[in-house]
């Protein structure tokens, strides 16, 4: 689409319908679509009209600027165009061959993109602990296989991780994405307490974007390699920031001592930290952890 145009989707429904219901079917659209296009912004979730689920007080709603205005029509702007961005010739005759939405579509087709998310509009987003009775458990990711990665994933850690996305798809792309994205408290209040929501994002993304490289936090470098660890044949630093390969896993600095493991860990961290402890002091492990870490890693040796 041309730099200079801005454009907007429209939907017609045959009945009113409350706008928590048309804000509904537009959000679980555009986490569909982020799935096929991972450049889609968080804040594209900031941009529906109407912009909040229910009327503050002593409010008016939303200003909307209808289309088929007389001025902004004569500079080509204001109308109905086809999937080739060209306008219709008559507009009118186009608008009463819409096909219009009732209720229970709206209500259907909702339910059916949400359930390529969790069952959730907004999609699977990091979430806070605060959200949680189980603040240990791992935030659902959304399922992938090997053919979303490459053979090897390229990362390189500096002030943050960057991520070559060079054959990675754009699910995987858009799900790496959302383990630095989270709800913003301060939208949720504001909508509950029926006070205005403008300037407040729903959602709040800490990573960010280059023509090459996924840039992410570096904090979510656990959750990163848990992630796509089942997926992918190694990985490899795209630059000797730091990193050690071991054998085809690696974790930056990782220095953990005997006494801090946990009693139960998944299968990945454990074959990470035994790993890292073996070779850089082997002397250092007792002979207990070793049996127990070496007695798991048989016993799930098949899944791993």
């Amino acid at each position: 689409m041309p730099d200079d145009k801005k454009y907007a989707i429209w939907f017609f429904f045959d009945e009113p319908i409350t706008a928590a219901s048309a804000r509904k079917l537009g959000t679980a659209l555009l986490t569909y679509s982020m799935n096929r296009r991972h450049e889609i912004k968080f804040k594209s979730y900031d941009r529906f009209f109407p912009d909040q689920d229910t009327m503050p007080k002593g409010g008016f709603g939303n200003l909307i600027a209808f289309p088929l205005q007389a001025q902004p029509r004569k500079n080509g702007n204001s109308v109905f165009i086809d999937e080739h961005l060209k306008p219709y010739p008559d507009q009118w005759e186009f608008l009463s061959s819409i096909s219009k939405l009732s209720e229970k579509k709206v209500g259907a087709l909702t339910t059916k993109l949400s359930a390529f998310a969790n069952g959730n509009d907004l999609g699977i987003l990091r979430r806070d602990d605060e959200e949680s009775g189980k603040p240990w458990e791992r935030t659902p990711v959304i399922p992938l296989t090997k053919e979303d990665f490459p053979g090897t994933m390229r990362l390189v850690k500096t002030n943050m991780i960057y991520i070559l996305k060079q054959g990675i798809s754009q699910r995987a792309l858009n799900a790496l994405k959302r383990l630095a994205a989270f709800r913003n408290p301060e939208f949720y209040k504001a909508q509950a307490m029926r006070m205005p929501t403008y300037n407040k994002p729903r959602i709040i993304s800490c990573s960010d974007e280059t023509g090459e490289y996924l840039c992410m936090p570096r904090g979510c470098e656990p959750d990163i390699m848990y992630f796509s660890t089942p997926n992918i044949a190694r990985y490899a630093p795209g630059a000797a920031l730091g990193y050690s390969i071991l054998d085809d896993i690696y974790f930056s600095s990782l220095t953990i001592s005997p006494k801090w493991l946990p009693n139960s860990l998944d299968l990945t961290s454990v074959v990470c930290v035994y790993r890292k402890m073996r070779s850089s002091h082997p002397a250092s492990i007792p002979n207990a952890v070793s049996a127990n870490l070496l007695a798991f890693m048989a016993s799930a040796r098949a899944s791993f």
